[in-house]
């Protein structure tokens, strides 16, 4: 007669604690509720086998606030401005600038284990998305958007480890043996034919950024052939390196 299976309960728990965008304080209060729609001796059984991955937890307390307020901003079509920080050798969150940022937002999207914003900086053309973990002190200001046609999911789409731009066409030959790791990527909408040598070639839409960083993750295995713009900066990554240096 309860709200969740067994196994849903522990499929949400186990979500929550591997999220690194939600922080220690929350997680517990996540997880409090989550129990609470199963039997106690069920609850025990999660509580068992939940991984918990501590040491990755962001120590931003404000990211559901964050959610809420960008909510609204969207709904309302208004400009929100926020601090922005990145970590420091200290292993601490630190401010990027000391103005802050102003944007247009247009959406959220869940990306590489992370919530981003996507959004416009004011009175810039390019798209940019920020981690929402990140984001401190955010306001919704009584700005208008600025008038730009964008579509935030495909946007998202198209980008690689959340690297945006114009996504180009690219075309690689890969092993086999990673043809698996590529759709779940790129997804099942894919071009593909094989090869007199064995490998498959593939086509797929991609944001070139994000493109040159995931290929070189596989380097052994895959080979951008175009755009030939793409092919020379991963060539030109492969001998200008720290690794080549020494």
């Amino acid at each position: 007669d309860r709200l969740l299976e067994p196994s849903e309960a522990h499929l949400l728990s186990d979500a929550v604690c591997t999220f690194p965008f939600i922080s220690d304080k929350q997680t517990a209060q996540l997880m409090k509720k989550i129990h609470s729609l199963v039997s106690i001796y069920e609850r025990k059984q999660i509580k068992n086998l939940t991984v918990i991955r501590a040491d990755q937890k962001t120590a931003n307390k404000n990211v559901f606030y964050n959610i809420e307020m960008l909510d609204e901003a969207i709904e309302r079509k208004r400009k929100v401005t926020f601090d922005y920080y990145d970590y420091g050798t200290d292993k601490q969150l630190h401010k990027r600038r000391e103005k802050k940022y102003k944007v247009n937002p247009y959406g959220m999207v869940y990306a590489n284990e992370h919530y981003y914003l996507v959004c416009i900086m004011s009175r810039q053309q390019n798209v940019s998305m920020y981690r929402i973990d990140r984001i401190q002190n955010i306001e919704i200001t009584d700005i208008a958007l600025d008038e730009n046609n964008i579509d935030p999911h495909s946007i998202v789409r198209n980008a690689v480890y959340a690297y945006t731009g114009e996504a180009v066409d690219v075309e690689m030959l890969i092993e086999p043996k990673v043809l698996s790791d590529v759709i779940d990527r790129f997804g099942a909408n894919l071009a593909l034919s094989e090869t007199d040598d064995g490998r498959i070639k593939v086509h797929i839409k991609a944001t070139a950024m994000g493109m040159k960083y995931w290929a070189l993750q596989y380097l052994a295995s895959v080979e951008v052939v175009e755009p030939k713009e793409l092919r020379d900066e991963i060539t030109e990554m492969l001998r200008d390196n720290w690794y080549t240096h020494n």
